[in-house]
């Protein structure tokens, strides 16, 4: 990864903790809760698992769980 994607990964990233927060807040204003996992919650996971993962990759699973998701089964491995 290049420095400049680097500097462009981590604006998206403080722009996605600025979104968590409010998201967060306007939840708890509704007596509602919001899961939200990120692509780097994704590779982390299959790091941990020792699964090769891209963000790219990470990123059409969480597209596909967003399409797909059963709220009785929840997110899962």
């Amino acid at each position: 990864m290049t420095p400049e994607q680097i500097k462009v990964l981590e604006a998206a990233i403080e722009l996605c903790d600025g979104y968590r927060a409010v998201r967060n807040y306007i939840t708890e204003q509704q007596a509602e809760i919001a899961i939200i996992w990120s692509v780097e919650d994704v590779v982390a996971q299959a790091n941990h698992r020792h699964i090769p993962m891209t963000y790219d990759k990470a990123y059409d699973i969480l597209k596909q769980i967003e399409r797909n998701h059963d709220s009785t089964v929840g997110i899962n491995w």
